[in-house]
């Protein structure tokens, strides 16, 4: 992020754009695997 950041000119739209295009992997492998998940964390909170 610090890259898109240069000398005194910060163009928040190019940031932005690199924070979403970061994030945006994380958020869709979550929906995909958003049912295994919460099995995952309800059998290892029931089996202690």
């Amino acid at each position: 992020m610090s890259r898109l950041a240069s000398g005194y000119f910060l163009d928040y739209s190019l940031m932005l754009t690199g924070a979403t295009l970061g994030v945006l992997p994380v958020i869709v492998v979550f929906i995909l695997l958003a049912r295994q998940i919460v099995n995952g964390i309800t059998r290892a909170s029931v089996n202690g």
